[in-house]
C-alpha cells in the first residue's frame, strides 16, 4: 500500500501488570501479545493529521477488538 493511499494512526494497547522491573514488565507484555491464545486483543486507534505542519490526533479512538480474528485463526490451526 502506498503512502499516498495510506493514512497514519496512533495504535495504543495498554494493560496493567506486576513485574520486578520496567524491563521485565514490556518483556511480559511483549509475550501476551504474542501468545496466540491471549485475550489481550483490545486496541485504540487515532486517527493522526498534519496541519500546517502541526501534529493532531482524533480526540475520540475507534476501539478495535481483534478476538474475534485471533479466535479464528487459533481454531483454523488445531484443525491442522
Amino acid at each position: 500500500m502506498s503512502k499516498r493511499t495510506s493514512k497514519e494512526y496512533r495504535v495504543v494497547w495498554e494493560i496493567e501488570l506486576y513485574a520486578p522491573n520496567p524491563r521485565e514488565a514490556a518483556q511480559r507484555a511483549l509475550e501476551m501479545q504474542h501468545d496466540p491464545e491471549s485475550t489481550a486483543t483490545v486496541f485504540d486507534v487515532y486517527r493522526v493529521k498534519i496541519d500546517e505542519g502541526r501534529l493532531f490526533t482524533a480526540a475520540e479512538p475507534v476501539r478495535v477488538d481483534l478476538g474475534e480474528y485471533r479466535q479464528g485463526a487459533v481454531s483454523e490451526r488445531r484443525k491442522r
